[in-house]
């Protein structure tokens, strides 16, 4: 488990802060994959308040909640392991819904007929949109961090875009082992809407890697800026990433929020020591550059 202070910051750059922010969001992940039970008690005894209750569906197995502290909120959605195996199963079968449809409940027709999204990931994230948008709108002063891990991490992407894009508040987006979500267009769109966003990878983990890419006109695309981490926390070069879908040494076991946890808390200790350790990794732009080479890696598919 981290030991990270729950520090957030709503920039995402090259600093110490925002690999901060990722560490201490990483541990909301934790928290909203717990018994929904243990989740408000989680939350106070590192200060937050949950605002409303935890965020159940009617209809699948997703849980959230929104979580208050200062003038900060957190939004944070579970991955695909649910209370039970029946759960799970429900989660495992959105994961694999992966037809492309139009988000017409979060997009304007006539403005963004071009977007499409995965279809499971849309229809698990419309169930508890109003919950969300409930919570949120109690406090609309305050500044909203949108997380998740795995089919969490999804749902997260499309809750940054809706709250950004509908409700005029100020989203910033960290999420981790994120699948991708949307095609050429909400990608483009998406980041053009959430500028302040960024994804953690694992780089044993194949679930960042699917749905398959399929190219522009058919498949899907990541959004925002990348931080891809080996276990012990070291920044992978922007010249070794690659987005082959399935590599040798990629495992579903590493799709682990513990092992995340343990690379986000050296990767913050490894920045305390050397300054420029994410740059001597990826160059100019440090995470822009290595979302960049993460997609031109794709043309080789």
């Amino acid at each position: 488990m981290s030991t990270v202070p729950q520090i957030l910051t709503p920039t995402v750059r090259d600093d110490l802060p925002t690999l901060q922010t990722a560490a201490a969001l990483q541990r909301h992940q934790e928290w909203v994959s717990q018994p929904e039970g243990q989740i408000e008690g989680l939350l106070a005894a590192a200060g937050f308040t949950l605002v409303g209750p935890v965020i159940r569906a009617h209809h699948n197995a997703t849980q959230a909640y929104v979580a208050r502290k200062g003038t900060d909120l957190v939004v944070a959605f579970r991955g695909s392991g649910g209370d039970d195996a029946g759960q799970t199963a429900l989660n495992a079968l959105t994961d694999l819904s992966v037809r492309r449809v139009k988000p017409g409940g979060i997009v304007d027709g006539k403005l963004h007929w071009d977007i499409l999204v995965h279809k499971g990931f849309y229809q698990d994230y419309m169930e508890v949109r109003d919950a969300v948008w409930a919570a949120v709108a109690q406090h609309p002063s305050d500044h909203v961090y949108c997380t998740g891990f795995s089919l969490g991490s999804a749902l997260a992407t499309l809750c940054a875009f809706d709250l950004r894009l509908n409700h005029s508040t100020a989203v910033t987006f960290h999420a981790a082992g994120t699948p991708r979500v949307g095609n050429a267009h909400f990608k483009q769109r998406f980041n053009r809407t959430v500028p302040q966003a960024l994804r953690v990878a694992f780089t044993l983990d194949p679930i960042p890697r699917v749905p398959l890419y399929m190219g522009d006109k058919r498949g899907f695309l990541h959004v925002g800026r990348l931080l891809e981490l080996e276990a012990d926390g070291t920044p992978v070069p922007a010249t070794e990433l690659s987005g082959r879908l399935f590599g040798s040494a990629q495992h579903v076991a590493d799709h682990n929020r513990d092992k995340y946890a343990a690379a986000l808390a050296g990767l913050v200790a490894k920045r305390r020591a050397a300054p420029g350790l994410l740059a001597s990794a990826e160059g100019t732009n440090p995470l822009a550059a290595a979302a960049k080479a993460e997609q031109a890696s794709l043309r080789h598919l």
